[in-house]
């Protein structure tokens, strides 16, 4: 298993300070966020950063309460 780091959706220095605000990625994965666009990346994975933080924070919250 690779290392997970926090992928920052909007920069905290831009006002991205909210819980939906990370997804969890590999070492790999968090080199290619920064590489594409957020449309490139939806694209690519027909998903959307804010919707896998918004599973993420639910499955954390549901998994810790």
């Amino acid at each position: 298993r690779a290392p997970i780091e926090g992928h920052h959706i909007k920069h905290v220095g831009s006002g991205g300070t909210d819980r939906n605000n990370q997804v969890p990625l590999c070492n790999a994965g968090h080199d290619e966020a920064h590489a594409l666009t957020l449309g490139d990346w939806a694209r690519k994975y027909h998903r959307d950063f804010r919707s896998v933080a918004c599973e993420y924070t639910a499955r954390f919250d549901q998994e810790t309460s």
